[in-house]
């Protein structure tokens, strides 16, 4: 038996050779008790009884290390100093088992986090059989002093605490197949029974070269070719959800390929703040007295891009907030009134929501709050921040700010409109109208258009101002009365999320009525089409 082991580990060494291998250890060979050889680094801060040369079993040879740590805080067991190189990427590959938590870092002496890269997450054992485990860490800072770390914690008699064996140590090839999960966050907490495990894959074929074999707290395994994973009715508690890659008949891969994560379910929802209580405050710096808490909320979507949202429940002041989720962007739509849990954070002075644990759309395609009139200096004020406004008749001075933005000013003062969510390209001079959320990054206010809609060139209006064009009642009721010198071709209303709600083809018509009593309570852009091409958009209440 022990020719066979050796015969495998010469058949191991071959595979990872591309790999190029920068530590092994079968934890053969022992200074005394206590120290293995190539072992306990500097950045080691186990107590030496807490390290010990195991005897009762051992992934192969003779012998393996027992850890020992029941407490929460975690502590350290590390390689004897390595070199490693900044912008590599390594693959610590090992066996485990025993009762408890163990995870992998490295420390590279970077100037941020004490020198150390971010821990990867905990992997939960619970066995008596040894299983291989692989975790990627990246190198920021080239170290002739590294150290790679095993992290521990919680372990419990039950089985001898944990216990690990033949650590190998490589370079990760860039094309070896990888795996990646992207959500939920890691130790963060979910508040459905419902949770998608959203993973990624590269340089592997799901379906072709092999699947994604996953467990729940260490149960029966199950497979997966596609993603996300749904995991259903789950109760209230912790859950540790391991992703392996594995070939088309289920064996793992050489070296193993997997990602792990830990998330909590608590199906209760905190405590419900309106948007309006989160970004009130009195606080000079703008803070939110909610500011790290936990919190329900809900209100209509205003605006969508690929990082995040914004939302707004009532008109006014405070009554808007930026939500930071590349995630739940993707499922979100303007007009959808939804709840959702998130941590109220000050990023910068931004008040906005994140880490989102759940969003529940409760509608689609509601009306949208009214923007509020606004000012050029009004805009740039701590109670409009996240909040759908509108400036009037504000002539561009600067069509190019710089990063995304230009400057215009109402005759009052001047203020920033950025590309978030959409980019138009202004004309010096020029007189708009423009809309959207305000808001706040590197230290200003901006507003933030979402369409073509939310930017009126009210200059190009002026231009076929001998249309004498008018539009009355404004607000409207139930009749809009259209009156003008010229032939008008087509009329279009747009409303203020950019939908066509109504497109009318006229007949050479001078004027005409509009029967606008189906439409909801809200503000127009009223778009009319003359008869040479001409142009003309206002806005109107209903």
């Amino acid at each position: 038996m022990k020719h066979f082991l050796l015969l495998l580990s010469c058949v191991c060494m071959i595979n990872l050779i591309d790999a190029q291998v920068v530590f092994q250890n079968d934890f053969e060979n022992w200074t005394d008790s206590h120290t293995p050889v190539g072992m306990k680094g500097s950045k080691t801060n186990l107590e030496t009884d807490s390290i010990n040369q195991y005897a009762v079993s051992a992934h192969s040879g003779q012998y393996s290390v027992q850890l020992v740590n029941v407490e929460s805080t975690h502590k350290r067991f590390t390689t004897q100093a390595l070199q490693v190189n900044a912008g590599t990427t390594y693959n610590i590959s090992f066996w485990v088992r025993g009762k408890g938590n163990i995870r992998t870092g490295l420390f590279d002496g970077r100037t941020t986090n004490s020198g150390y890269a971010p821990y990867n997450p905990y992997i939960t054992v619970n066995s008596n059989s040894w299983e291989q485990y692989s975790q990627l860490v990246t190198c920021e800072n080239t170290n002739a002093a590294g150290e790679f770390i095993f992290s521990i914690q919680l372990t419990s008699p039950n089985i001898d605490h944990i216990q690990i064996d033949d650590i190998v140590i490589s370079q990760q090839n860039p094309n070896a197949p990888s795996i990646t999960i992207t959500a939920p966050a890691n130790n963060s907490q979910v508040n459905s029974a419902n949770v998608d495990i959203v993973y990624s894959v590269s340089n592997f074929t799901l379906g072709t070269d092999g699947k994604v074999k996953y467990t729940v707290n260490g149960g029966t395994p199950q497979y997966s070719i596609s993603s996300p994973i749904s995991l259903t009715n789950l109760t209230d508690g912790n859950y540790a959800v391991l992703l392996e890659l594995v070939d088309m008949s289920n064996n793992s891969l050489n070296p193993p390929v997997s990602a792990s994560l830990n998330f909590t379910v608590s199906t209760a929802l905190p405590a419900y703040v309106s948007i309006y209580d989160i970004q009130y405050t009195t606080d000079p710096t703008g803070n939110s007295p909610y500011a790290d808490d936990t919190v329900t909320t809900s209100g209509i979507v205003t605006g969508v891009y690929a990082q995040g949202f914004f939302m707004q429940n009532g008109v006014g002041p405070w009554t808007g907030i930026y939500v930071f989720s590349a995630t739940y962007a993707s499922q979100v739509s303007v007009g959808d009134s939804i709840t959702i849990v998130g941590k109220v954070k000050e990023y910068y002075n931004l008040t906005e929501i994140t880490n989102l644990s759940y969003l529940q759309v409760h509608s689609q395609n509601n009306t949208l709050p009214s923007p509020v009139v606004l000012t050029a200096s009004q805009v740039k004020t701590e109670p409009y921040e996240g909040v759908l406004v509108k400036i009037m008749n504000a002539t561009c001075v600067n069509p190019n700010a710089g990063y995304g933005m230009w400057t215009v000013n109402d005759g009052n003062d001047t203020c920033k409109i950025h590309n978030l969510l959409y980019t138009y390209t202004p004309v010096l001079n020029h007189v708009y109208h423009i809309t959207g959320p305000v808001y706040y990054a590197f230290g200003e206010y901006r507003i933030e258009p979402r369409s073509a809609n939310d930017v009126v060139d009210v200059t190009s209006i002026d231009e076929i101002a001998n249309n004498q064009t008018q539009i009355y009642p404004n607000p409207v009721k139930d009749v809009l009365n259209i009156q003008t010198n010229n032939v008008i071709r087509r009329v279009d209303i747009v409303d203020i999320s950019g939908r066509l709600v109504y497109s009318k083809e006229m007949k050479r018509a001078e004027s005409y009525s509009l029967d606008v009593s189906m439409l909801p309570k809200g503000m127009y852009s009223l778009v009319i089409i003359f008869d040479k091409q001409e142009k003309c958009i206002t806005t109107f209440i209903k």
